[in-house]
């Protein structure tokens, strides 16, 4: 583990840091979550501003490469997890303060201000669901998307309002995106 001051040091250089040749997760949805929380921590603690996975697909049966995100055209749980936040999260977002008091919930929030953008990672780490309510967004036109073991990608419809209740169920990522 490396320090905060290694990490001070670091973005003090003013260079874009990045994450590369990331891999050795297995394809099943606990090492997936676990993948979504590295990501968070790269994204928000480090302050990366890429994170490459290494082995995106393989065409060998599954557990043959078990960190591939995609194994004989079928995409897995490490595969949905990295997608809430490399379809969400798009060229030119910048990452803005997020924060919970709720323990075991990780998020993170990014915006495009000239397209008035957003994207609100949420990963629960929980093994009971959380509901929560945004706070510092106005206007509804939010979308949701949510995966966990019994499903993943799910659309969950539209936030009518910021000031909606999200339930956020067990064990799971969601992913708020669209106009703020």
């Amino acid at each position: 583990a490396y320090s905060q001051n290694y990490w001070a040091a670091l973005k003090s250089s003013g260079k874009p840091l990045w994450e590369t040749e990331v891999c050795g997760w297995q394809p099943n949805w606990q090492e997936a979550l676990l993948m979504g929380g590295s990501m968070h921590t790269a994204l928000t603690v480090a302050n990366l501003s890429t994170y490459l996975y290494w082995e995106l697909g393989s065409l060998q049966s599954p557990g043959s490469i078990p960190q591939a995100l995609i194994y004989n055209e079928q995409k897995g749980p490490l595969f949905h997890v990295f997608r809430h936040f490399s379809r969400y999260i798009q060229e030119g977002y910048s990452r803005i303060e997020a924060n919970t008091s709720e323990s075991q919930l990780k998020v993170s929030a990014y915006i495009q201000k000239d397209r008035k953008q957003m994207a609100v990672v949420l990963i629960n780490e929980k093994d009971t669901a959380v509901t929560i309510q945004l706070n510092g967004v106005t206007g509804g036109g939010l979308n949701r998307v949510s995966s966990d073991e019994n499903g993943y990608g799910k659309e969950m419809g539209n936030l009518s309002s910021a000031g909606d209740p999200i339930e956020l169920t067990p064990k799971s990522i969601t992913t708020l995106y669209g106009s703020y």
